[in-house]
């Protein structure tokens, strides 16, 4: 993207991946999923959004 070092697009996009990475190691309770469903949803869409702005 950019030569910033710290570039906020990037990071955000890493931390959607290491979420993303870290609900593979599958939840074994019904709560563990829905909570790990929904930090999924909320760290990718603060990645997309920021895009977007």
């Amino acid at each position: 993207m950019s030569d910033k070092p710290f570039d906020l697009s990037e990071r955000l996009e890493d931390f959607a991946a290491a979420v993303i990475i870290l609900y593979s190691k599958k939840p074994s309770s019904f709560a563990a999923e829905y909570l790990a469903k929904q930090l999924i949803r909320s760290s990718c869409s603060s990645a997309l959004n920021y895009g977007e702005a």
